[in-house]
C-alpha cells in the first residue's frame, strides 16, 4: 500500500487534521478494492474467455486428394464424432481449395455445437480437394450435440456488398457423395404422392405422355421452409438406360435449388456405395 503512505505524507504537508486525514485514507482504500475488483473481474472474464477459444487442443488434416471427384462430394460432411481420453474427436469430410489451411473455432450454445472453419492460407491455388480433417477439443464431455457451422456470406444487395451470418448443420451421409447409389434409384417405387398442399413428395416417376416409356424417377423432399424439392433425379433415354443423375446441392440466395449433375459415365465410375 505505498501509494497510501504516500497520501498520509501529503495531507500531513498540507496541515489537515486526523480526521480528515483519515477520511481521505479511507477512501482511497476504497477506491483501491473497487479498482482491484474490477481489475479482478475483467481478468476473469479474459482467463474464461482464453480458456474457451483454446477449448480446439489439435487438428489434423489429410493430404490434399484432388482425384476423388470433389465436385461431387459433400463440401461439409460429419464423419464421426467421439469422445477418446477426456477428448472429443470431430472428424470431418470437407472439400476445399487446394491451398487449404484451417482454423477452427468451437462454442457450445444449448444443444448444439458451433463450429467455424475459416481458411487461413495466404496462398489460392485454382483447384479444390477432398480433405478429412480431425478436430481434437477438450470441455466436450458428449457427442449429442447437432454440428451448426457459422459462416460469412456475402450477398449483392442494391445497397452493395452485405456481409452476414449463416448457419447450417453439418450432417452424416452414407455416401461421401452427392448422389443416390445405383440400388437406391433401380429399387424406386412409383409412389407418385402429393401432400395436401398439392407439393410433390417422396419417389416419383415422370412417363412420356406419348409413349408411356420412363423419362425419369425423383425423389422430393420438404425443406425447413415447407417447401418441395428435388433431393434427386436420374434421366432415362429411350431404351429405358440412365443417361444423367442428378443431385440437391443446396438453395442460392434468391431461394433457387442448386444442382449438380453426371453424365452417366461420370456417375458409374463413382465408388457409391449401398446405404
Amino acid at each position: 500500500m505505498r501509494l497510501i503512505e504516500v497520501v498520509i505524507t501529503s495531507t500531513k504537508s498540507h496541515g489537515l487534521n486526523n480526521h480528515n486525514r483519515e477520511a481521505c485514507v479511507s477512501w482511497l482504500r476504497t477506491v483501491i478494492v473497487h479498482r482491484m475488483k474490477h481489475t479482478i473481474t475483467i481478468l476473469l472474464i479474459i482467463t474464461a474467455r482464453g480458456l474457451f477459444a483454446q477449448s480446439v487442443v489439435g487438428i489434423n488434416m489429410s493430404n490434399c486428394d484432388s482425384n476423388s471427384d470433389p465436385e461431387y462430394m459433400y463440401a461439409n460432411r460429419l464423419i464421426s464424432k467421439r469422445i477418446v481420453n477426456d477428448t472429443l474427436h470431430l472428424e470431418l469430410g470437407l472439400v476445399r481449395n487446394c491451398a487449404f489451411e484451417p482454423s477452427v473455432e468451437l462454442h457450445r450454445r444449448a444443444d448444439s455445437l458451433i463450429i467455424e472453419i475459416e481458411n487461413v492460407s495466404e496462398i489460392w491455388m485454382g483447384c479444390i480437394c477432398c480433405f478429412e480433417m480431425i478436430v481434437k477439443a477438450v470441455g466436450i464431455r458428449d457427442t449429442s450435440f447437432t454440428l451448426i457451422q457459422k459462416y460469412q456470406f456475402e450477398d449483392f444487395t442494391k445497397d452493395g456488398f452485405t456481409e452476414y451470418e449463416v448457419y447450417t448443420e453439418i450432417k452424416s451421409y452414407p455416401n461421401k457423395f452427392i448422389f443416390p447409389s445405383i440400388t437406391e434409384i433401380e429399387s424406386a417405387t412409383p409412389d407418385n404422392q402429393m401432400t395436401e398442399d398439392s407439393l410433390r413428395i417422396g419417389s416419383w416417376y415422370i412417363m412420356d405422355a406419348v409413349t408411356n416409356v420412363i423419362k425419369a424417377k425423383a425423389f422430393y423432399f420438404l425443406d425447413h421452409e415447407g417447401k418441395s424439392r428435388t433431393k434427386w433425379r436420374a434421366v432415362y433415354d429411350k431404351e429405358g438406360n440412365i443417361i444423367e443423375v442428378c443431385a440437391f446441392t443446396g438453395v442460392d440466395s434468391e431461394g433457387y435449388s442448386n444442382v449438380t449433375c453426371a453424365t452417366k459415365e461420370q456417375y458409374l465410375k463413382l465408388e457409391i456405395k449401398k446405404p
